[in-house]
């Protein structure tokens, strides 16, 4: 939940409602463990053989699981962000690398 000073009535928060909240990256503390979806947008991916299967560009939840949404130029598919298929995220070097199994994607 958020709160602003200026919006003390349910009436005029119901004004603000479906409406996206931008914050500065700078206000935004580091999470000791795990990423904002916002990190995980953009990151290449790539199978544990090393091949390359596109970019995440899209981070929702369902009600499980967070899922990442992995998109080339021919086709997309989705990989659950749990320990099962993520095997490492490395930021700095925008890459993440999951287990391809078999029919998780399209070939």
């Amino acid at each position: 939940y958020v709160m602003f000073e200026e919006i003390n009535s349910i009436n005029i928060a119901n004004n603000y409602k479906n409406y996206e909240l931008f914050i500065d990256e700078k206000y935004i503390n580091k999470l000791e463990n795990g990423y904002y979806y916002y990190e995980l947008l953009n990151l290449n991916v790539y199978s544990q053989n090393n091949e390359y299967l596109g970019r995440i560009s899209e981070v929702f939840d369902n009600p499980s699981n967070t899922i990442i949404r992995v998109s080339n130029n021919t086709n997309e598919f989705l990989v659950p962000f749990v320990d099962a298929f993520i095997i490492s995220v490395d930021l700095k070097e925008s890459k993440i690398i999951i287990n391809d199994m078999e029919g998780l994607r399209w070939k």
